[in-house]
């Protein structure tokens, strides 16, 4: 019965210690139809339609020449390495009231200009958020003495995709899910690729509403990652327990799209994580950093926007479950983030959610609720800077002509479901969830039928 039920987190991290068989081709067809009521401040990964946006680069752009026109031609100097007029305005150098009362406008309405405001939409979608529809293969090959190679390429295909053109025959982009190539083991398995990291794959057994409309990544707003650079050992499972850790090398990436040639360790983020699975019983722990130069350029962006450096984000979860016992199943997650974002100030973040399941017959009720408790500054879901954040009186102003629009604030979410089993490798579903976000105009709700087919 648990294999009707969901996919358990720990058969995902010992899936590389499996012994493949030679290449197989494997996939996974998830569709929805869905139904979704989205306000327009709604931001926390809402379906449909975008939501509120801050073009940062059209407001610098514009700011810069309303300072150059008031006489601001170039740069004082700077104290974090940022040279643009700009900048000083930002991070306090040059003072807002020190303005003249139409500089001082004209810096408001470049504000307002930057700002897209969001659009409501109540109607229907198909797969209204990502349903992670899969391809890939898999393999071993035996070098014996006990050793094996293992392999696995997976690409993630939309089946549908809602872009604003309707008729292109676009599915959206393909994405590289878990791929790598690696070696086993009696002593584990070591794995070099892009995968899953080990906090992340801690909890995923816990979660009934995975890859739907209700997923804990789209309600509460948990943070997985899915590393391109990154380099896996799994250890042996041993009396139920099995360890797992991960570096990331960084190769002059970063996380929000700039080069950083700071970004230049083996580990600049790195992962770890305990289960525990025995009988029913599920544990896990885990702990996770991305260092500050994955965030931005150290005289970059984050500089700019708030005129503080960027800091590791940390995060530590754990999950408790009970799963299928006596068709039974009682799920618990917390994480705690510190600096989301790389925010150094104000941008911490606790999140937990309780899920519960009860199997009878083919058939699978479930229900969960979440909160998200976060600082002013936190921004799980790189929505924008937090403009509110920035030093001096010019974040002051930010906040009051972005307020209720790009802050955040508190949310909760709950849905309830019921699954349909026809094999063990197709089901249908019907759910219904919501997000109630403690900022005006900002909830969204949706109704889900969906089908999944595994092969």
């Amino acid at each position: 019965m648990r294999e009707r039920l969901l996919v358990l987190a720990a058969a995902t991290l010992a899936a590389p210690l499996s012994a493949f068989a030679e290449a197989t081709v494997y996939g996974r067809a998830h569709v929805s139809v869905d139904y979704v009521d989205v306000d327009p401040n709604a931001a926390w990964s809402r379906p449909a339609v975008a939501g509120p946006s801050f073009d940062a680069l059209g407001f610098i752009n514009e700011a810069n020449q309303v300072l150059n026109d008031a006489g601001y031609t170039a740069a004082l100097p700077p104290p974090r390495e940022l040279d643009t007029v700009v900048g000083d305005l930002l991070y306090g150098t040059i003072p807002f009231d020190s303005l003249d009362p139409v500089t001082q406008q004209r810096i408001l309405d470049a504000v307002d200009n930057a700002l897209t405001t969001g659009r409501a939409f109540r109607g229907w979608d198909l797969n209204a958020s990502n349903r992670a529809s899969r391809l890939g293969v898999r393999g071993s090959e035996d070098l014996g003495a006990g050793l094996k190679a293992v392999y696995q390429v997976e690409l993630e295909i939309p089946i549908t995709d809602t872009d604003g053109l309707a008729f292109n025959g676009d599915p959206g982009q393909v994405r590289m899910r878990n791929s790598f190539l690696g070696v086993a083991h009696g002593w584990g398995t070591f794995l070099v690729g892009r995968h899953d990291t080990p906090t992340k794959l801690s909890t995923a057994a816990l979660d009934l509403f995975a890859d739907t409309l209700a997923d804990y990544n789209y309600t509460v707003g948990f943070s997985d990652v899915r590393a391109d650079n990154s380099l896996l050992y799994v250890s042996p499972s041993l009396w139920g327990l099995q360890l797992a850790g991960a570096v990331i090398a960084g190769g002059g990436s970063s996380i929000v799209g700039l080069p950083n040639p700071d970004s230049d360790s083996l580990a600049e983020g790195w992962s770890v994580a305990l289960t525990y699975s025995r009988g029913p019983f599920y544990a896990s722990a885990g702990y996770e950093l991305l260092g500050s130069a994955l965030w931005a350029p150290q005289d970059g962006t984050m500089d700019m926007m708030h005129g503080v450096f960027a800091d590791d984000e940390t995060k530590w979860r754990v999950g408790l479950g009970l799963l299928d016992w006596r068709g039974f199943t009682l799920t618990g997650i917390y994480e705690s983030r510190s600096n989301v974002f790389g925010m150094p100030v104000e941008a911490d973040a606790s999140l937990w959610q309780v899920q519960a399941g009860y199997a009878f017959g083919n058939n699978l009720i479930k229900v969960m609720y979440g909160q998200a408790d976060l600082d002013a500054c936190a921004d799980p879901w790189d929505l924008g800077f937090r403009y509110t954040c920035t030093a001096g009186k010019i974040g002051q102003l930010f906040g009051g002509r972005l307020n209720g629009v790009l802050d955040q604030a508190d949310k909760q979410t709950w849905a309830v479901g019921l699954d349909h089993n026809f094999s063990k490798d197709t089901k249908v579903y019907a759910l219904y969830t919501a997000v109630d976000d403690d900022n005006p105009d900002a909830d969204w709700s949706g109704f889900s039928l969906g089908m999944v087919h595994s092969f």
